[in-house]
């Protein structure tokens, strides 16, 4: 249940931008909530990757592990929270530079996890020289994690709109059963209010669109081939509404800090990422 690059550039170069790009979010919209991570597992490719670890650097802590752009927001939430008491897992950890990072904030333990075989070999390699003892990696799916550890914080850096509602479900329940009480399941994720999104609506975006179209003669978001091709790993785009929803159900407390900023408080809604923070009651 997913289109080549060669039927996407077909389609693009037969309707044209940014048409195309329109309609085939629209397209992809209408079945993703009826796929699983499995459905799209193939386009985790090479390249796939090389975009990933090709984001602009935020920061590099100790001369050695980068914090992408997208992984400041959670990380600046984080740090300010850690003791020498932290305990912290870090759920698709990649090639491990954040929990490493994080373990280098002098915390009790950080444990970094994968399903790729790839990814955790490049985590302990880095490991390996880093001489930071109390952090470890480990090649497994979330969805079957075990309770071999207990966390303060659990990281979730863009990984949530890669699960269908089922695994979500999943995992939340998993996560639940290592959290303490009173314990933070710190979620970056794409904004679903967000124009370029659109997995949901409100007053403000219907607004926000009208205003772009009347007055900034705006015809609809384009992406190009390759954006339609991978942005069709995210199966699980959700607002906050939405995501607070899903977390109330599995016992947590949710609030939210929008990626960009603006003086009127309705427009920060439509932002584009959210860090939302879920806080275990009980």
């Amino acid at each position: 249940m997913k289109l080549t690059k060669q039927q996407i550039e077909y389609f693009v170069n037969k309707v044209g931008q940014p048409e195309a790009s329109i309609l085939l979010n629209k397209f992809f919209n209408s079945y993703r909530h009826y796929l699983n991570s499995s459905d799209v597992a193939d386009l985790y490719d090479d390249n796939y990757a090389a975009k990933i670890n090709s984001l602009e650097t935020y920061l590099i802590i100790n001369n050695k592990y980068k914090i992408h752009t997208y992984n400041k927001y959670s990380y600046e939430y984080l740090i300010p929270r850690l003791t020498i008491h932290s305990r912290i897992l870090d759920v698709g950890c990649g090639s491990g530079d954040f929990a490493l990072a994080i373990a280098a904030q002098g915390v009790k333990y950080v444990v970094g996890m994968d399903f790729s075989r790839k990814a955790i070999k490049e985590a302990n390699a880095k490991l390996a020289k880093s001489g930071l003892n109390m952090c470890h990696f480990l090649c497994a799916n979330v969805l079957n994690m075990d309770n071999q550890f207990i966390f303060d914080f659990v990281i979730l850096n863009d990984i949530i709109e890669h699960l269908s509602d089922a695994e979500l479900k999943t995992l939340f329940k998993n996560i639940s059963s290592v959290l303490v009480t009173g314990g933070e399941v710190i979620i970056h994720t794409p904004n679903g209010l967000a124009i370029c999104n659109d997995t949901d609506t409100n007053f403000f975006q219907k607004a926000a669109k009208t205003y772009l179209r009347l007055f900034k003669h705006w015809r609809g978001f384009e992406r190009t081939v390759e954006q339609i091709y991978y942005d069709q790993t995210h199966i699980n785009i959700k607002s906050f509404r939405q995501l607070r929803k899903c977390l109330k159900e599995y016992g947590y407390q949710a609030s939210v800090i929008y990626d960009e900023k603006s003086k009127l408080p309705f427009i920060n809604q439509l932002s584009s990422n959210m860090l939302v923070i879920a806080k275990k009651n009980n």
